[in-house]
């Protein structure tokens, strides 16, 4: 439910601030290396709860960055022509970097604990931690070089 809650939003935060976004993209970007940076480095036990409900968990679980993701997969099943797909095609790129910067830093969170058991003490992880850590990596794999392609200076490239 709260996924469906934080997807609305987004949603309709991106349709409305859709020209700030494209003009300003490098600004987002840097909010988002800032918050992802918090969501990694951050104790959330000494916050007051609803920071850490509406906040923090927003972020590292990838509630947000699930949000703009399917936002951006979406725009490409708009029919075209339509005034959604009008709105929401030309923010895509910066969407999509984004989302991937938000998503690094869920992974690095969950990653610091996760990841090194797979890698070191994975005999503590069940078989759906093991197999979610495996899938995560492989995500990223994919993920990291199309952000990086993702940039209007390393594809004019």
């Amino acid at each position: 439910m709260l996924f469906l809650f934080v997807f609305i939003f987004t949603f309709g935060l991106t349709y409305l601030c859709r020209k700030i976004i494209k003009k300003y993209a490098v600004v987002f970007y840097i909010t988002a290396v800032i918050l992802s940076v918090c969501v990694i480095c951050i104790d959330s036990r000494g916050l007051p709860s609803w920071i850490n409900t509406y906040i923090i968990e927003l972020l590292s679980r990838g509630i947000l960055s699930t949000a703009l993701w399917c936002v951006v997969m979406w725009t490409g099943a708009f029919p075209n022509g339509s005034k959604a797909i009008k709105a929401f095609l030309p923010i895509r790129g910066e969407l999509s970097i984004f989302a991937a910067l938000l998503t690094l830093g869920h992974n690095i969170g969950y990653g610091k604990i996760y990841f090194v058991w797979l890698f070191t003490e994975s005999e503590r992880m069940s078989k759906n931690q093991i197999a979610a850590s495996i899938l995560t990596l492989m995500m990223l794999t994919i993920m990291i070089p199309l952000t990086i392609l993702s940039f209007p200076k390393v594809r004019k490239k």
